[in-house]
């Protein structure tokens, strides 16, 4: 068996949307390390976190590419569903990512399924039902926040990119809001002082938080799932 020297790698906004796949391919993060590192056949992977944000997402697609001289990096996480036929735990696979700016960056094939369609990726929650119906008449399908710098910083730098993002949530559920992103630390993981406070003045939170735990679950799951195959076929296409 031949080893590529040049790894994958595998960016996730939060712990938690790593952490499925961490498991799955048995990952390891040596003490002291943000970065996991394994083999999956001849395929090198590393993987970390960038944090909520297009910019923190920027920054975090810099660094690996300058420090592991990565040939093509994964996203893998979750989205606000916007095509009304994408169910909690459905997969989206985007051939294109547009930033807010109009911006729109075109994914490369790692393995797996064949990217199609269009996500939006906003640093600002995008609620209002007006907008979001102008979204989807344009073919968005789908909404997250840190796709769209993931993608520009790798197209500056010749790089290719695909991304892995399982349906958390509707768009149009009321229950997501501003006051459920503050409950996130920077680094993407919960501040339970916020979530204490939260419940402690809204206790009718307590129900869509245990649901919505439940759902970020489903989707990490098979964002996971969907991404070790693609990198599985990859790892199959290098040996």
């Amino acid at each position: 068996m031949t080893f590529d020297p040049a790894p994958i790698g595998v960016l996730a906004p939060m712990p938690p949307e790593l952490r499925p796949l961490v498991r799955r391919l048995r990952l390891r993060r040596p003490r002291g390390s943000p970065v996991h590192t394994g083999q999956l056949g001849g395929l090198a992977i590393v993987a970390t976190t960038t944090g909520v944000g297009i910019e923190r997402a920027r920054r975090a697609t810099s660094r690996l590419i300058d420090q592991y001289r990565v040939r093509h990096v994964l996203v893998l996480g979750v989205a606000g569903g916007l095509d009304p036929s994408l169910a909690i735990g459905d997969v989206v696979v985007p051939e294109v990512v547009e930033a807010a700016d109009g911006t729109r960056y075109s994914a490369s094939t790692l393995g797996g399924p064949v990217p199609s369609g269009c996500i939006l990726s906003d640093d600002q929650l995008v609620k209002d039902p007006a907008a979001l119906a102008g979204l989807r008449r344009r073919g968005v399908t789908a909404l997250d926040m840190e796709t769209a710098g993931v993608a520009e910083v790798c197209s500056a730098r010749g790089v290719g990119w695909s991304a892995y993002r399982g349906i958390s949530d509707q768009a149009l559920d009321p229950s997501v809001d501003e006051a459920i992103l503050g409950l996130l630390r920077p680094d993407g993981s919960a501040d339970l002082g916020r979530v204490a406070r939260l419940i402690g003045r809204e206790p009718r939170r307590l129900a869509s938080l245990v649901r919505l735990g439940r759902q970020l679950a489903t989707a990490t799951g098979a964002a996971a799932r969907t991404a070790a195959a693609a990198l599985g076929a990859a790892a199959a296409a290098s040996s």
